[in-house]
């Protein structure tokens, strides 16, 4: 008698668990499937990469849905002092959905740093009047590298660049 009640407690369980896996997967399509043209609701990212205590390259990008972007290059870089260009919807869209599709929003706001000399991976999101900070995202989930590879990828300063001013200018 008392199997049969462990027995019936045991496929309760797993009826439950696998109930709210398949409500949750549910759920998590149906918004991978509401992205709206440059992203979901996200309307700009900034991109901070920090130094280390080498020669990391040390800059931010402020990628805005109306495809204007400004780029802050402060040391070990090609392109030192305040840039500023527009970029096509297109790339905007490709940057802030792939943000989207891995759920950036659902991330944690700090990861703990596990070692002194690495660069840091800062991130800055605004979704309307909703903001999310990602600190040290270096050592969170491997997509918010990856993320940070596909910005620098997209987006590389060139001479077509407008200067704006310098660094310390900036301050």
């Amino acid at each position: 008698m008392m199997r049969n009640y462990i027995s019936g407690f045991v496929v309760m369980v797993v009826l439950l668990v696998s109930a709210c896996a398949q409500q949750k997967s549910t759920a998590s399509a149906k918004n991978k499937g509401n992205t709206t043209k440059a992203g979901n609701n996200i309307t700009q990212i900034v991109m901070d990469r920090t130094a280390c205590y080498g020669t990391c390259p040390v800059y931010s990008l402020e990628i805005n849905s109306d495809g204007s972007v400004k780029y802050t290059g402060r040391s070990f870089v090609d392109y030192e002092g305040v840039y500023t260009t527009t970029i096509s919807t297109k790339k905007i869209e490709e940057i802030f959905t792939a943000f989207e599709n891995h759920d950036v929003d659902t991330c944690s706001n700090e990861y703990n740093s596990m070692m002194q000399d690495v660069p840091g991976i800062f991130y800055n999101i605004r979704y309307g009047k909703k903001k999310q900070n990602i600190t040290n995202a270096h050592f969170g989930p491997q997509f918010l590298i990856d993320l940070a590879n596909k910005i620098d990828s997209v987006i590389k300063v060139d001479d077509s660049w407008t200067k704006v001013e310098t660094e310390e200018n900036n301050n």
